[in-house]
């Protein structure tokens, strides 16, 4: 990516910005997701992130194309899965309410 972007420039501070900032909420989404105290809360937070992952994705592929093709192209299978994870998230959010609260 940098040999694509001619070295560090103001050009090339938005696709690796993005992609570690997508690589963060890649990383805080799986203790989220397995966090056994408060588990619909944080069910939520993790369905939060993973909401918030995948527009970082679309925003970095849309970011990568017009300098690397091959590397947006790359990407493509991560969103795939991002698509299942979220929607499983999502779907074991929605079956276990919240403690307490009443069914």
């Amino acid at each position: 990516m940098w040999m694509d972007l001619d070295g560090f420039n103001s050009r090339a501070v938005m696709p690796p910005g993005l992609y570690i900032t997508q690589l963060a909420l890649n990383w805080a989404w799986t203790p989220l997701f397995f966090s056994s105290e408060g588990f619909s809360v944080s069910l939520f937070q993790a369905l939060t992130d993973i909401v918030c992952l995948y527009g970082l994705v679309l925003c970095t592929i849309y970011s990568w194309y017009p300098v690397n093709k091959l590397a947006t192209l790359m990407m493509l299978p991560y969103l795939a899965w991002l698509i299942l994870v979220s929607s499983l998230t999502y779907c074991i959010w929605r079956d276990n309410p919240e403690k307490g609260k009443k069914e």
